[in-house]
This record gives C-alpha cells, sequence and structure tokens, in this order.
C-alpha cells in the first residue's frame, strides 16, 4: 500500500486504525483524515468535524455525534456512498458492513 494520495478513518476503533502504522511505514508524512480525538504516528493526522469536500470528488459526512464519518466518491454515475462505515439506523448497510 504505498504511493497513497490520503487516507480516511471513519472513526477511532483499534480494528479500524490498528492497520495504520504500516501505512504509515510505507508512506510517511500521508495526511490521514479523521474524526476528531486520535493521532497515529508517523501519519498527518486532520480532524474531520463538519461535512464538506476531503479531496477532489471525495466527501465526508463529518463526524456525526463526534465519533465517526462516513465518506462518498464521486463517480461518472454519480456519488457512491461507503454507507458501511454507518451503522444501522443511520444509512449503514447490512449492520454497518460491506
Amino acid at each position: 500500500m504505498e504511493g497513497l494520495d490520503f487516507a480516511v478513518l471513519s472513526h477511532w476503533h483499534y480494528d479500524h486504525y490498528g492497520g495504520f502504522s504500516t501505512i504509515a511505514e510505507l508512506n510517511p508524512g500521508l495526511e490521514l483524515y479523521a474524526p476528531p480525538g486520535g493521532r497515529v504516528g508517523g501519519l498527518r493526522v486532520f480532524e474531520v468535524p463538519g461535512a464538506g469536500e476531503i479531496s477532489s470528488g471525495v466527501w465526508t459526512s463529518g463526524a456525526l455525534d463526534g465519533f465517526e464519518q462516513a465518506v462518498g466518491v464521486e463517480t461518472p454515475s454519480g456519488l457512491d456512498r461507503h454507507s458501511w462505515l454507518l451503522p444501522p439506523g443511520r444509512g449503514g448497510a447490512d449492520g454497518g458492513r460491506p
């Protein structure tokens, strides 16, 4: 996973951010867009408290209840909402899993 432009984290549970130490080794200084409240050594963490465009064609819901975010990517057929980042009742698919 070398050569990444940036990374996005849904929320600060270890099963979601635990692999970022390896990502940091392969991509030192990589930008990580995440909800407020965490850090990963070797990455530049940008807290995303509100909705908006992270990068060209990549959108975030912002931190919902200050905890987690969903991400959407513009495609030729429209916005692809990665709803598995959301829990049930918030629009998540299959109980919040892909």
